[in-house]
């Protein structure tokens, strides 16, 4: 079974793929925070993300975010000039300033653009990471025979609706039925937060992988846990987080200017760490204010 990494705004970027790969070991492939057209080009901070040198240590697939398919042509000739050849598309972002625009998760219901891209040669491998809708969880079988008729490497279903955003119980009814229903490889997403977890589901359904996210930011371990069938101890799970927070600060200091910056970039990490750590420890890391405090904080992080 393949085991994933979500993209996510803001944190899992090619700095820290690049560190996780190094400390853990890589995860099958990680995918970009999403690529976006944006006042007719494609955005250059996603375009640098995943042109950086520093992907060459893991298996990166671009993933495109788009309201056309004239957007998504352009995301797809800039994914290709860069030398990949898969791109992700995202039919499941819930937030609010992309469902305005018709992108992400209200993609699902935008079946006349969907029949448009499924007839598109783009010239490259696709996948797709889905809700099943926005306010209902039947949206997606108005699309699902366009999906099926579309060559997918896999579909990744996070089964939440997008109102839901990330809160409340996943639908593990809604998600078995499109197991049942999409003729492609099923990919699980959805507050997999243990090694145990991701077992659980390769168990229990006929999936081709599961993909982390929230998760593995809080226990970056976890890939690692799951494939040695070892589960770390505390001591050792610190031991490498402080690994990883060392290397985010080091990376950081090099493109970003001012402690601040810096610090607030770093400790976005903190924030997700699994609550089982010393809460002394992480109250330090969260209230530092410059990089000789938050380094001090990292000596008693062991």
């Amino acid at each position: 079974m393949k085991v994933f990494v979500a993209p996510m705004q803001g944190l899992t970027d090619a700095a820290w793929r690049n560190i996780h790969a190094g400390v853990y070991g890589a995860a099958d492939a990680y995918f970009s925070p999403f690529l976006r057209v944006d006042g007719g080009v494609v955005r250059a901070k996603e375009l640098r993300d995943i042109t950086s040198p520093l992907n060459e240590r893991v298996q990166l697939i671009p993933q495109a975010i788009f309201r056309s398919v004239d957007e998504l042509k352009m995301i797809a000739d800039a994914v290709s000039d860069a030398g990949y050849s898969s791109l992700d598309l995202n039919l499941g972002c819930p937030f609010p300033p992309q469902l305005h625009r018709g992108r992400g998760a209200a993609m699902v219901a935008r079946h006349d653009v969907m029949e448009l891209v499924a007839h598109c040669d783009f010239g490259l491998d696709l996948s797709v990471k889905m809700r099943p809708g926005v306010t209902s969880y039947d949206e997606w079988k108005a699309i699902l025979p366009i999906l099926n008729d579309m060559k997918l490497n896999h579909v990744t279903i996070h089964p939440r609706l997008a109102i839901h955003g990330y809160k409340g119980p996943v639908n593990m009814e809604c998600f078995a039925e499109m197991v049942d229903s999409i003729r492609h490889n099923i990919v699980y997403n959805g507050d997999i937060v243990s090694p145990t977890q991701i077992e659980t589901y390769n168990n229990t359904y006929n999936i081709y992988g599961v993909m982390v996210g929230r998760g593995l930011i809080a226990r970056p371990s976890m890939i690692e846990e799951w494939r040695s069938g070892e589960v770390w101890s505390i001591q050792r799970r610190i031991s490498h987080l402080r690994q990883v927070l060392e290397r985010l600060l080091r990376q950081y200091s090099e493109t970003m200017c001012g402690d601040l910056q810096i610090i607030k970039h770093v400790q976005a990490f903190v924030e997700y760490v699994d609550p089982d750590f010393p809460p002394r420890m992480m109250k330090q890391l969260r209230k530092s204010q410059s990089i000789r405090a938050f380094e001090k904080a990292l000596q008693e992080f062991r």
